[in-house]
């Protein structure tokens, strides 16, 4: 029987010093792989480079790319990065050149070329005028002869029609507020001097009407003011500015009579209207088929006395329908009298006449201030509507004049079908003081404010105040009326009734000293409606409307230092009727007042 040994070969070696033995076998290799298990079914774990935070960064879209395109801006520093938006993630992109790290530049995408165009900023070592291109992969930078001077918080917008880059403005540490036109084709930068620019500002805003095919621009700060401007360029042209009205005057000289009939009234909150009365000092009335918002202002407020000027035409004037105030004396010196003007209005206050007598106030739902305050007039319906009466001139001393007295507070009736919202204010104060001189003239009183409709609601207020002369009056006229309304002074009220608007009475003055008034009078007393030589009496003839026959008118005459007033002869049956007054010499007013019933 044969038998197997094992065989292991060796190798014997000689060494010298110290060896090493090792047996030799054979071997064999294979191929292996090695599975984790993962299904893939949860996609990459990416995780992305963190878009630190910032602003005055600049951001356009690439539409040919539909991309969103993002460079620089401050942040823990000022960045020169670029980064890209795909509508899911930022991605930060590593062009090998790129602008300079700044903020507060721009940045436009140029639809015709396909590029985004970067102008400007401020960078480490101050503001910058490079023009860079990007393409979606490489900045690349723009060398034209010549290029908008170094400028940072610029606006600037792509023009398609006219296939141009737009920029406007901003502010250079060199030169400060900058409020130049710049146009650039791909090529050159092309200054463009319109007529007329808008001022010089910075941080504002603009955007390309494709419809219209022009450049709106909006706000910005313009020489320290927040500005509310609107302004648009054709490609050749700016516009002269539209306001946004966050003040708008309601210019009554449009309107004779003041009557506005309007579908819907919304006066939303920060915007506060005012009114530059017509000549003839109508209140206002705004009637509205519909609902009635007021959540902002509404100015009727007599003009402040300012001291300073007492020739004629410098009067306080009344909110729209309220009398203006009296002049101040002239000085002794001068004039020869110590006499201010009265105030104008049913209630104007008397002026002071010794040297350093107070103008009294004027009067309307409770009268002016003793002495020479202004009487009570009108009635608790508020009809018919009238404003306030101004306060009288103060008094002049022999070396100085005396203060001119304030305007009283204007007259609004606000009547709607439906409702009145009223969550703002309405205010018909009167005219206040400011520097006196010799002596002070008198406060305006308070004017009037009647709202009418179904429903009257919110917690708004509504002020006919003065803070020296007579209170003013409200009426409120519905089925429903809020407890929580603001009023000053306390209002009456009631159920709604007519406006009183279709039978108001009215009378004009139609001849002085057989001299025609024109109609309507101008009311200026530095340039007379009616002028002639001899004071004495004088012959005044009325025309009335709708005022029973019967009524007997007051006439009231005022000049420096005099009220002069007079009853009428009765009205006949065309409502006509004459006064014979005693004129002084001097400029003065003449004014006519009724008292009756109206029909409600």
């Amino acid at each position: 029987m044969k038998s197997f040994h094992s065989v292991y070969r060796y190798m014997a070696v000689l060494c010298f010093g110290i060896c090493t033995v090792g047996l030799l076998s054979a071997t064999a290799s294979a191929q292996t792989t090695f599975n984790s298990g993962s299904t893939g079914a949860d996609g990459a774990l990416v995780f992305y480079t963190p878009l630190p935070g910032r602003h005055a960064h600049a951001i356009v879209y690439d539409v040919a790319r539909q991309q969103v395109a993002l460079f620089g801006g401050y942040g823990s520093s000022i960045y020169d990065d670029t980064w890209e938006w795909d509508n899911t993630r930022w991605t930060l992109k590593n062009p090998i050149t790129k602008p300079s790290a700044r903020y507060e530049h721009a940045m436009v995408y140029d639809s015709t070329r396909q590029v985004i165009i970067l102008f400007g900023g401020a960078g480490a070592s101050g503001d910058l005028n490079d023009t860079w291109e990007y393409d979606g992969t490489t900045w690349t930078q723009i060398t034209p002869a010549t290029s908008p001077t170094a400028r940072s918080a610029h606006a600037m917008v792509y023009d398609a029609a006219r296939q141009r880059v737009m920029l406007f403005g901003g502010i250079s540490s060199s030169v400060g507020y900058v409020n130049d036109t710049w146009e650039y084709d791909g090529t050159t930068w092309t200054q463009r001097t319109p007529a007329t620019s808008p001022p010089g500002r910075y941080s504002h805003a603009m955007a390309y009407d494709s419809t219209q095919q022009v450049t709106v621009l909006l706000g910005g700060n313009s020489f320290g003011n927040l500005s509310n401007e609107t302004w648009l360029w054709n490609g050749t042209t700016w516009s002269a500015p539209v306001q946004t009205q966050t003040s708008p005057v309601v210019d009554m000289r449009t309107r004779p009579d003041g009557i506005w009939h309007y579908t819907t009234i919304d006066i939303p909150a920060s915007v506060k209207v005012s009114f530059k009365s017509n000549l003839a000092s109508t209140p206002v009335v705004w009637l509205a088929t519909g609902a009635v918002h007021i959540t902002g202002e509404i100015d009727l407020d007599g003009a402040n006395a300012v001291f300073g000027n007492v020739d004629p035409g410098n009067e306080a004037p009344g909110g729209p329908g309220g009398g203006a105030g009296g002049l101040g004396g002239r000085r002794f010196d001068m004039s020869g009298s110590y006499a201010g003007t009265p105030g104008e209005g049913p209630g104007g206050g008397l002026p002071g006449t010794s040297p350093g007598q107070y103008g009294g106030s004027g009067g309307y739902g409770t009268p002016g201030a003793e002495p020479l305050g202004g009487p009570v007039y009108g009635n608790r319906l508020v009809r018919p509507l009238l404003g306030g009466s101004g306060g009288g001139g103060g008094a002049s001393s022999d070396t100085s004049d005396g203060g001119n007295g304030s305007g009283g507070g204007g007259a609004i009736l606000i009547a709607s079908s439906d409702t009145i919202q009223m969550s703002g204010s309405i205010h018909a104060n009167g005219g206040s003081l400011q520097f006196c001189g010799a002596a002070c003239g008198g406060y305006g009183s308070g004017g009037a404010i009647r709202l009418v409709a179904n429903r009257i609601e919110g917690s708004g207020s509504l002020s006919a105040f003065s803070s020296g002369g007579g209170q003013g009056r409200i009426r409120v006229e519905a089925f429903f009326v809020p407890s929580s309304l603001n009023v000053n002074p306390l209002h009456t009220a009631s159920v709604p009734l007519t406006t009183g608007l279709a039978n108001a009475g009215l009378i004009r003055i139609t001849s002085v000293a057989g001299q025609v008034v024109p109609t309507p009078p101008g009311g200026n007393t530095n340039s007379p409606d009616v002028v002639f030589t001899a004071a004495g009496n004088v012959t005044i003839s009325l025309a009335t409307t709708n005022i029973p026959a019967g009524t007997s008118l007051t006439v009231r005459v005022t000049a420096a230092g005099q009220v002069v007033s007079a009853q009428s002869t009765p009205t006949n049956a065309s409502g006509n009727a004459t006064a014979t007054v005693t004129v002084p010499a001097g400029v003065g007013t003449i004014q006519a007042f009724a008292t009756y019933v109206p029909a409600l």
